[in-house]
């Protein structure tokens, strides 16, 4: 789909220091409506403007995100489209156009903003409207990543300086802390969802507790449960199971689920056949398993939180949840953090850290221990 590109880019160009047209209005966050452009367009500067219309439409975003997990190309442009929204930028969908055909306009308006163009003041002043915006310093630190990571992209070309990049990124993030996002599962409730799933004697209630076991027990992300194959099951020589892994940023680990794990994988598997291809399948409304295709992990997600709710858990809980839960619960059994860093494919212990949700039971139980005396309705001196 062809980017629509306009005065607003021009204005964009202008916004350069020193650089400023004399007909460019003074205040820089001026929306620049359709009747400006008669004055702030000679006919010269109209012609430049068609001129570079064609390097415009170089996808240096896009560039940025290629060879980027799924999650992170998602993350990143969902952050540039936010962006081009603060511009004023979009990319038009024709005249006509269906309903898909809008979404998939708005899903890659971040095509509109000219990055060629963009430079440390731009990025500066984007982070303050986050910031005047009320945004979470998560939110605000993610467009920083976003837009950091399109400016090299742009640096390859003759259109940003090495210095102009420099600038960029030094421009710092914002500070802050939040509570741990998700939770833990508490006792009974893994027991819950295994128990929703057995009530559902259709193939998907069986593929759902062999999903739920690799995810809890395995401590699989859903993107990694979701690219599993059936050639990533191994049995080595002693007859020991384990699975094959590809993680972020292509790294491949081993995997080690437990025996009750592996008895609902294998209970999949008899209903599965030993067809190859994607391990786990959509599944028709009519109980027919579609193979040849993999079920996504949106889809997954979806599958989550269905058996949660059949198994009326106190609290809503997501797939990461259970990856927190898988961390928490080896340390618990006192497995030192490095193994089950490990374990978890995280690059970092400082990561695995941020998942144990041990520390919000001892902070709950140390409280607790506080009473506040029950009113008397004979008050004694």
């Amino acid at each position: 789909m062809g980017v629509s590109l306009g005065y607003e880019n021009y204005y964009f160009r202008y916004l350069e220091p020193g650089s400023r047209s004399p007909n460019a209005p003074s205040d820089p966050t001026h929306s620049i409506t359709t009747a400006d452009t008669e004055t702030l367009l000679t006919s010269s500067e109209l012609a430049r403007l068609r001129e570079a219309e064609a390097f415009e439409q170089t996808d240096f975003a896009g560039q940025a995100m290629l060879g980027r997990a799924q999650t992170s190309r998602r993350t990143y442009q969902s952050r540039l489209n936010q962006v081009a929204a603060l511009l004023g930028l979009s990319v038009h969908a024709p005249a006509g156009a269906s309903r898909a055909e809008r979404q998939a306009a708005a899903r890659v308006a971040y095509r509109s903003v000219p990055w060629h163009l963009v430079r440390a003041h731009h990025i500066k002043w984007i982070k303050q409207q986050l910031i005047d915006a009320g945004k979470s310093y998560q939110t605000i630190n993610l467009t920083l990543a976003a837009l950091r990571a399109v400016a090299p992209e742009v640096s390859l070309t003759e259109h940003m300086s090495g210095d102009d990049l420099k600038r960029i990124e030094m421009i710092d993030g914002v500070a802050g802390k939040r509570l741990p996002a998700g939770r833990r599962f508490q006792d009974g409730e893994v027991l819950a969802i295994a128990r929703a799933c057995a009530q559902d004697d259709s193939a998907a209630g069986v593929r759902d507790e062999a999903l739920f076991a690799l995810l809890y027990a395995g401590g699989l992300r859903r993107r990694e449960v979701a690219d599993l194959t059936l050639a990533d099951l191994r049995t080595d020589d002693d007859g020991e199971r384990a699975i094959r892994l590809i993680g972020k940023r292509n790294k491949q680990r081993w995997n080690w689920p437990g025996e009750g794990a592996w008895r609902a994988v294998d209970r999949w598997l008899e209903l599965r056949r030993e067809e190859p291809g994607p391990l786990f399948h959509p599944i028709h409304r009519s109980g027919a398993i579609r193979y040849g295709r993999k079920l996504s992990d949106q889809s997954i997600y979806k599958v989550v939180l269905k058996r949660v709710n059949e198994a009326c858990l106190s609290a809503p809980a997501t797939p990461h949840d259970l990856r927190r839960s898988f961390v928490s619960e080896l340390l618990d059994l006192g497995k030192d953090m490095n193994t089950v860093s490990a374990l978890a494919g995280h690059a970092s212990v400082d990561t695995t850290a941020r998942y144990d949700r041990r520390e919000d039971q001892v902070r709950r139980d140390a409280q607790s221990s506080l009473h506040w005396p029950t009113r008397r309705s004979d008050p004694t001196c």
